[in-house]
């Protein structure tokens, strides 16, 4: 039998668990790539209600994201929400915003062209990530979840059961 030392198994399980929150906490609603030329602005629309987390991944180049609930094509100078970073831009749209939301990508002048990825995350909590907003959600979907399924079971099995039932089975695999 291997023994692990606690000093190995807290930082696994506190790993472990942040991944759990944030799987349970947002949802990926789209994605998409595309290519954008230097100088010039790529927009999207969101009309989904709740709570956002917008992330563009520049794989190539450097492209740049803007976000508002104003003005229909965000820029550098009109905008709500922006970040303007090498590599990965992200912004968490608060549920406050109205709708449409709209989405400016903006490909930096240093690169002929910018590769990007845009991918938009419905996030399941709201944003004071409380109890009470996982069950306001779970009770607001609980149709759309039993519709997917036929067995009486699955409707009745609580989420938190089955994350508890996962964390245990690691802890068995890491201890035995």
């Amino acid at each position: 039998m291997r023994q692990l030392a606690n000093s190995q198994l807290i930082p696994s399980l506190f790993v472990f668990i942040h991944c759990v929150q944030f799987v349970t906490s947002s949802i990926l609603w789209h994605t998409s790539k595309s290519v954008i030329g230097a100088e010039n602005y790529t927009y999207f629309q969101i009309s989904k209600p709740g709570s956002h987390r917008i992330d563009v991944v520049s794989l190539t180049g450097d492209a740049d994201l803007y976000v508002s609930d104003k003005t229909t094509y965000p820029d550098f100078e009109n905008y709500d929400l922006k970040s303007t970073t090498c590599g990965t831009d992200s912004v968490d749209v608060p549920s406050s915003f109205q709708r449409p939301l709209y989405i400016g990508i903006y490909g930096h002048p240093n690169y002929e062209n910018s590769t990007f990825q845009l991918n938009i995350y419905h996030m399941i909590f709201e944003e004071e990530n409380s109890y009470e907003s996982y069950v306001q959600y779970n009770t607001r979907n609980k149709n759309t979840y039993s519709n997917n399924y036929n067995n009486d079971n699955d409707e009745n099995e609580s989420p938190w059961m089955t994350i508890l039932i996962g964390i245990l089975k690691i802890i068995l695999d890491v201890l035995f």
